[in-house]
């Protein structure tokens, strides 16, 4: 009777504990191991509801939470499933062919007094990098995964989020939302990424009394250098979804009237270079008020008896200071250039407006016919 081989037996032994070992490190220690991997990115200040692993490689988290939330200011994430395509141990370079995020909600607060309170999950950040975005990729990559390991990152893809405002200075309060955000970008290698990152996103504007608009986005972005190109668009949007906005001392009622915009951005070694084309429409009614004195009255102004605005806000400056941002409002028609002119005429080359708090200075530029063609 022939005996049969030790080595054909020990062959087997030794596929199955590799099988085995590969089974645990997939379905334990890979899930176990991206829990962890989040929490740190985070600060440790991240609550994950549980973790599971899916064939062939997907890793899923779920009920991602800050740990300290509340009521004015909040972050979750109901689903983030990340998709590992390979790892090079040599070079310590991690592959993820996708990082999908659904369902995530940040809100935000202005409270009465003019504080901005926003969730603070970049607090335990050092100070290395040449930048905040700099800083935040490197405390992504280097301190979340062991030895400096580089992450690759083919695509990231963000699914029916929503971004949610509330500002209580203005009586009543403002509620807005950015409701069903999508975003689609990628690549993105972290730390020290030096490509750049190409994006596409869309949402749903919601303001007061429910009206809703939709607006895009698309463009690139270098997260090293702040440098941006991109452009967006805002479709017609009752100007009623600012309702709010417009109660004091000098009261204006807009009625039935829409703004619709597109803009264009870029962002050069921190210098900013923005156009905003903006048209407002359905101005049949609307008036201006001061301690209940009326004192424009849109229907005796204007002779046409369906009216539309349009025209150009040029913005420079410094990217990350925009209070002291050069603008120019530039008419798109002759109604805003015959107005324009006016206020010149009796010296008048800026006019002031109020946003959020700071004083938005907006120059006085006639336009030629040409130039009102092209906006």
């Amino acid at each position: 009777m022939k005996r049969p081989n030790r080595w054909f037996h020990a062959l087997l032994a030794l596929c199955l504990l590799v099988i085995v070992g590969e089974y645990v490190a997939l379905t334990w220690l890979g899930p176990y191991y991206m829990m962890r991997w989040a929490q740190e990115t985070m600060g440790g200040r991240l609550t994950i509801g549980g973790v599971r692993f899916s064939f062939p490689l997907m890793t899923t988290l779920m009920n991602l939470r800050l740990a300290k939330s509340a009521p004015e200011t909040s972050m979750s994430i109901q689903r983030a499933a990340i998709l590992p395509r390979w790892f090079f141990v040599t070079s310590r370079h991690l592959l993820l062919e996708r990082l999908e995020i659904e369902r995530p909600l940040v809100r935000f607060t202005r409270t009465a007094s003019g504080e901005l309170l926003w969730p603070r999950t970049l607090e335990t950040l050092e100070p290395q990098g040449t930048s905040r975005a700099g800083r935040w990729l490197s405390r992504l990559g280097a301190s979340a995964w062991p030895g400096s390991w580089k992450t690759s990152i083919h695509s990231i893809q963000v699914t029916d989020g929503a971004i949610e405002l509330v500002d209580q200075m203005p009586d009543p309060p403002f509620h807005g939302l950015l409701d069903h955000v999508a975003i689609v970008m990628g690549p993105v290698t972290l730390p020290h990424g030096d490509s750049q990152i190409s994006f596409a996103a869309r949402a749903m504007l919601v303001g007061h009394g429910g009206a809703t608009a939709p607006c895009y986005c698309s463009g690139w972005i270098d997260l090293r250098g702040e440098d941006l190109e991109a452009s967006c668009q805002v479709e017609p949007i009752a100007l009623a979804a600012f309702e709010p906005y417009y109660h004091g001392v000098a009261e204006i009622r807009v009625y039935t009237t829409k703004l619709s915009f597109t803009s264009q951005w870029s962002v050069k070694s921190n210098q900013l270079n923005g156009r905003i084309q903006w048209q407002l429409t359905h101005l049949s009614e609307g008036d201006l008020s001061v301690h209940g004195r009326t004192l424009l009255d849109l229907k005796r102004l204007l002779p046409l008896r369906d009216p539309s605005f349009r025209g150009e806000i040029a913005l420079s400056g410094t990217a990350d200071d925009p209070q002291n941002w050069y603008a120019e409002l530039i008419p798109g028609d002759p109604i805003i250039q015959q107005l324009a002119q006016r206020l010149l005429n009796r010296g008048v080359e800026r006019i002031t407006i109020p946003w959020w708090g700071h004083q938005f200075r907006l120059s006085l530029i006639p336009a030629s016919q040409t130039t009102m063609k092209h906006i």
